[in-house]
């Protein structure tokens, strides 16, 4: 919950891959020593994102391997659009990049491991004209359910 009361959205893991599956993707993905052995591109090591997933390997004792690592989720993307490489998203960001062409987003599960995300603003006074506009925007956009959706 933010200071006001309001639920904060969370980022939880998507596998992208072209597994072969059928027109109707399974519900979900148990992570396991499997997935931990694909061809993975994953973001760099030092990156928090990076940090979460490795904490939810290393809890199921497969630790992750990634064939590429990256600094930026648009080369994640790009490198699994290839269809050479799996890839581990927060799912907001499916959002902004969608689901590659012939690719299925397919929740993590077992174990389920999400983020919270906010936004910060130092308190000032007078509070800063772009500051109130970018709160007014994130409180009323419902951002919390539209990043909870998957895009179709």
């Amino acid at each position: 919950m933010d200071a006001g009361g309001r639920r904060l959205p969370a980022q939880a893991g998507m596998a992208l891959r072209r597994l072969g599956w059928t027109a109707t993707a399974p519900a979900g993905v148990t992570v396991n020593d499997r997935i931990a052995r694909m061809a993975l591109c994953l973001l760099d090591s030092m990156m928090q994102g990076r940090r979460v997933l490795d904490t939810v390997f290393e809890a199921i004792g497969a630790p992750v391997r990634p064939r590429i690592e990256t600094d930026s989720i648009s080369s994640l993307f790009a490198h699994v659009r290839t269809g050479r490489w799996a890839g581990i998203v927060p799912h907001a960001w499916l959002h902004v990049f969608g689901v590659p062409a012939g690719m299925r987003a397919v929740p993590l599960v077992e174990p389920v491991r999400t983020q919270r995300i906010g936004l910060v603003a130092c308190r000032r006074e007078p509070e800063p004209v772009m500051t109130q506009a970018l709160l007014a925007v994130a409180r009323d956009a419902g951002m919390a359910a539209t990043l909870e959706r998957l895009p179709s």
